[in-house]
């Protein structure tokens, strides 16, 4: 009984295996917990291994008034937090 149900359940279970593994992906890309390690400035931020710039958002550089203040709002938002990456 069992070797019949066999040639049934090998490819279900290759097909859950597939699921399982390709669920975890966006864009072809896997995702992966991580943590904020470093605030650059108001609107770019490092996780290990990767910076991370804002998309549409354009702060003040280091040189320019108010990068403190935007560097400083984006610590507190994010600063050792979990993200996805």
């Amino acid at each position: 009984m069992v070797k019949q149900k066999l040639p049934i359940l090998l490819p279900i279970l290759f097909f859950l295996i597939l699921l399982i593994t390709f669920s975890n992906s966006v864009n072809g890309e896997n995702e992966r917990i991580t943590v904020v390690i470093k605030v650059v400035d108001g609107d770019t931020f490092h996780i290990p291994g990767d910076s991370v710039r804002l998309a549409d958002v354009d702060t003040q550089e280091i040189s320019e008034k108010g990068y403190r203040e935007a560097k400083e709002y984006l610590t507190s938002l994010i600063y050792e937090k979990t993200c996805l990456s």
